[in-house]
């Protein structure tokens, strides 16, 4: 436990802001800052020069990534994009790192209906949990999770012989050596680059001007004041490109047990908040916004798994669990049969995508 927690209170120092950033931290990090620009400042020139080749996949690619750590609402896109898109008939797979699954450089997994149907390794693994939820919202979806993404797309390709219509890469935006034919960008509505500083000191995984490169980028969690009018003009000024605004709305609650929404006022009062998402703050509000009274918490590192004693010691003033979709599914087997009901936060988002798929 000890080491989770000095993890936990280091993410807390990378996602603060830079002024509540203690100096050692900020004299630490800086070689580490130094670092890492020249790595991906050479990688970029590697790439913009073509002396990296990109590869291409055989049918349409669409790429949703961002250019920080986490937080952006990058599963909730590719949700409502894959709705629309089934909807639409068309077939897309999902082209996933597949983070929180162990997997080494030349392993991949495929996925479909919240299970393991094809490993290159016969050893075991867990589902990475965005992987989980996908795959559990759309049965049918096929997710091929890899770091190797473009070599486990063909290999998997030429054992399955299965065609797609549309490939996503998932938090793609700096896996450049596949080649994507619609590049879309998240931007955070409040924090759209975080705390202005590179990794490690902050969660900037590339600085504001590689936006250059995408075809068009959402404001996430938009609302009536986000974001500030100045910059959203001045990005959609200085790179030229398609911006929308996307709205993210907490909608109500779900039971995964009974498969069911359930009415807010069904909902207990006092709740205890069960989460491991990269901006945990957000669940928080989110809940409280109906009402709710938070009661106490259960808050790990994005991508870590609960432990289910902690759980049951820290339900007794509670009378209900709420946790995100992606938490819920990272493992469910945490959450059954607990002495207090289990309820999932609904988000809503609304965005038009025939906007950016005005073709199908």
């Amino acid at each position: 436990m000890k080491g989770i927690n000095n993890f936990m209170e280091l993410q807390k120092l990378i996602y603060s802001a830079s002024e509540e950033q203690p100096i050692w931290f900020k004299l630490l990090s800086s070689f580490g800052v130094v670092f890492f620009w020249l790595g991906i400042s050479l990688r970029s020139i590697l790439f913009d020069l073509g002396l990296r080749k990109k590869k291409y996949l055989p049918s349409f690619c669409v790429s949703v990534g961002n250019i920080v750590l986490g937080g952006t609402g990058k599963t909730p896109v590719i949700i409502a994009m894959l709705r629309y898109l089934f909807a639409h008939s068309v077939k897309p797979v999902v082209l996933s790192r597949g983070y929180g699954a162990s997997l080494k450089k030349s392993e991949y997994l495929v996925i479909k209906n919240g299970k393991i149907i094809f490993s290159n390794e016969e050893k075991s693994h867990k589902i990475p949990d965005e992987s989980m939820l996908l795959s559990k919202t759309f049965p049918q979806l096929v997710i091929i999770a890899g770091a190797q993404r473009y070599k486990a797309a063909q290999q998997f390709l030429g054992n399955s012989g299965e065609h797609f219509d549309m490939w996503i890469l998932d938090d793609g935006f700096q896996h450049r050596c596949i080649h994507r034919d619609l590049d879309i960008v998240l931007l955070d509505a409040k924090r759209p680059f975080g705390n202005n500083s590179l990794i490690p000191r902050g969660t900037l995984r590339e600085l504001e001007f590689s936006l250059k490169r995408a075809h068009c980028i959402f404001w996430t969690r938009s609302g009536q004041d986000l974001p500030h009018l100045g910059l959203f003009e001045e990005v959609q000024k200085r790179y030229q490109k398609q911006v929308f605004k996307i709205p993210f709305t907490p909608s109500g609650f779900f039971n995964p047990i009974k498969n069911c929404d359930i009415e807010v006022c069904e909902v207990p009062d006092k709740v205890f908040v069960v989460t491991g998402i990269a901006v945990p703050d957000r669940l928080l509000e989110d809940i409280k916004s109906f009402g709710k009274e938070v009661v106490d918490t259960y808050i790990v590192s994005d991508h870590q798994s609960f432990s289910r004693k902690i759980i049951q010691e820290k339900i007794t003033y509670s009378d209900c669990i709420v946790t995100s979709a992606k938490d819920y599914w990272r493992d469910e087997a945490i959450f059954a049969d607990l002495l207090i009901p289990v309820y999932i936060l609904k988000i809503e988002l609304k965005f038009c995508f025939s906007r950016i798929f005005p073709s199908l």
